[in-house]
């Protein structure tokens, strides 16, 4: 029986366990930076806050009329 070739199947498959998930890491940082500077550009896209009513606006309700 030899168990040289079944050690070496092993390492062969443990080592390309440890480079698929090598792989999949850094597929998945460069989605995340694709994801990122998406949002970024949202962001930037956002028009400009309407500016405060003064402060005497809205603050007195008439009722009666």
């Amino acid at each position: 029986m030899d168990i040289s070739s079944g050690i070496s199947l092993n390492a062969i498959a443990a080592t390309a366990q440890v480079n698929g998930d090598a792989v999949t890491i850094s597929t998945l940082k460069k989605a995340m930076e694709i994801q990122e500077q998406a949002a970024m550009a949202l962001i930037q896209a956002l028009p400009e806050p309407a500016p405060a009513l003064p402060e005497n606006v809205g603050r007195n309700l008439d009722v009666i009329a």
